[in-house]
């Protein structure tokens, strides 16, 4: 999928709109980027030809949950500036490093079929999209899941 310069135009507008009205609670770069991921993921049926304000409300959303849900699922305090990434810091040489990594290993480790779960589940499917698509009950899914945590628990020695 491919968005227009003039889309991102669209949405720079909505989201310094949204900001003016609501405060700086975010900045607009990270504002901006998850209004480009809402789309690009088809969040709540967003989509390149609909309204920027209901992307960047939906962009909003995610960033305001998704922090409070992250220190709590891992005990690291977040915000929009260290964001979620390894080195803490977004977009970083040590980033991609450590995303090559984890990509060679999802090659190494895994078979064809795991390897096709996980690109799922990357880019955002449920468990039941990916059962809905291979044409498995979504309790299989889940097994096949758990048998991919294992491997990656052995290969990096965590519990």
């Amino acid at each position: 999928m491919t968005i227009s310069n003039e889309k991102i135009e669209h949405l720079e507008r909505a989201a310094k709109n949204w900001l003016s009205r609501h405060g700086n609670q975010h900045e607009l770069g990270d504002l901006l980027n998850e209004a480009v991921l809402v789309i690009l993921e088809n969040y709540a049926g967003c989509t390149a030809e609909g309204r920027s304000d209901y992307t960047v409300q939906y962009a909003v959303e995610r960033l305001s949950r998704g922090l409070p849900e992250l220190k709590n699922a891992t005990g690291f305090e977040m915000d929009q500036v260290s964001g979620t990434s390894p080195s803490g810091v977004r977009n970083t040489d040590e980033d991609f490093v450590e995303q090559v990594e984890v990509d060679d290993w999802i090659e190494v480790e895994l078979d064809l079929e795991q390897q096709a779960i996980v690109h799922c589940l990357l880019e955002g499917w449920t468990h039941g999209d990916v059962a809905h698509d291979m044409g498995v009950d979504r309790s299989t899914v889940t097994r096949k899941i758990q048998k991919i945590q294992e491997i990656a628990k052995e290969t990096y020695d965590v519990n």
